[in-house]
């Protein structure tokens, strides 16, 4: 993001209580070439009421500020029981029973990021995966036996960016929907996340947060009985990128979607939870969601806190559901 920042001072009106009025902000010119408008509100004594974020910046935008090509050359190969895309040091390799990511390798280092894209909270049943070329391109396509069509599409552009397209059509009540991947939460050292943060969210409690890049170690947080705050796991809304910083090597994934949400591993439940607190969590552990689950309280499931707490509901009639992310392994 950019760092310039430019502070503008507002007036407000003199509101009656009870009553409301508008805020009028005078915005520096070519406000729209900065990343993100915060709004905060203090007291008398200059203590802090409240702050509010808005993203101008929008996901494809900043993405061609950090996924950046070379001239390294790319290449897809067929290796009998797996496809493999490489370009630079990197090399992703692709199973051709399931259709997923099985392995990922930066020169002669791995990095298990693995088992993906499985689709939640979706039935799909693998079709045929395919290998193709496209310029200094290499694309595996992975189809499966569903209507409106369901895919997801593998890119490696020149220098080791993957970049995935991916599509689904989930049908019904839900409590989440997207996709998912494997990483070992052993290896985890912290995360950057350019996201709504610095605090995880639910699908009915998505307030209170700020559009901004936070630096977060890794923690094991379980609400209710420890207090390292903010948490480390869970949902992260308007989701644009995170690194994840690793024992090994980090990766980074991007998002020129809007809209999306980061599960970044599965919260610790407590031990005497009751109720709706233990609400459900993708399989897989590192996730790019489309839609989320909702949380309930001790004594209710979320079903009963009201409208932004009901289950996703997808019409047969709907659009699928789509996302493009861009993945790098290493520095």
């Amino acid at each position: 993001m950019k760092t310039q920042k430019v502070a503008v001072g507002l007036t407000a009106p003199n509101i009656a209580v009870g009553d409301s009025g508008v805020l009028k902000m005078a915005l520096p010119q070519k406000w729209h070439e900065y990343d993100a408008l915060y709004l905060t509100a203090t007291d008398p004594h200059g203590r802090l009421i409240n702050r509010w974020s808005w993203n101008i910046v929008q996901p494809e935008e900043l993405k061609n500020r950090i996924v950046k090509n070379t001239q390294d050359e790319v290449k897809g190969v067929d290796k009998g029981e797996f496809l493999l895309l490489t370009s630079g040091k990197t090399t992703a390799q692709f199973s051709k029973k399931t259709g997923l990511l099985t392995e990922v390798k930066v020169g002669d280092k791995l990095v298990p990021f693995t088992n993906g894209p499985t689709f939640v909270s979706d039935t799909l049943t693998f079709k045929e995966i395919s290998l193709k070329h496209s310029g200094n391109k290499a694309v595996v396509e992975v189809s499966y036996n569903k209507s409106p069509e369901c895919f997801a599409r593998w890119t490696m552009l020149p220098g080791g960016w993957l970049e995935l397209d991916y599509q689904l059509h989930p049908v019904g009540k839900t409590n989440f929907a997207g996709i998912t991947f494997d990483y070992p939460e052993n290896l985890v050292k912290g995360a950057t996340l350019l996201a709504n943060g610095p605090y995880h969210v639910w699908k009915n409690r998505l307030k209170g947060t700020e559009f901004g890049v936070f630096s977060k170690k890794y923690n094991n947080t379980v609400t209710g009985e420890t207090w390292d705050y903010p948490e480390f796991k869970g949902y992260y809304a308007n989701f644009y990128a995170v690194q994840v910083q690793s024992k090994e090597l980090p990766f980074t994934i991007v998002s020129a979607t809007p809209d999306l949400f980061l599960h970044l591993f599965t919260p610790q439940t407590a031990r005497f939870a009751r109720g709706g607190v233990a609400p459900a969590f993708p399989s897989g552990n590192i996730s790019i969601l489309n839609g989320i689950s909702a949380i309930g309280t001790k004594f209710t499931k979320p079903e009963a806190e009201g409208p932004q707490s009901q289950r996703n509901d997808y019409l047969p009639e709907a659009k699928p559901l789509v996302g493009k992310l861009y993945f790098h392994f290493g520095e």
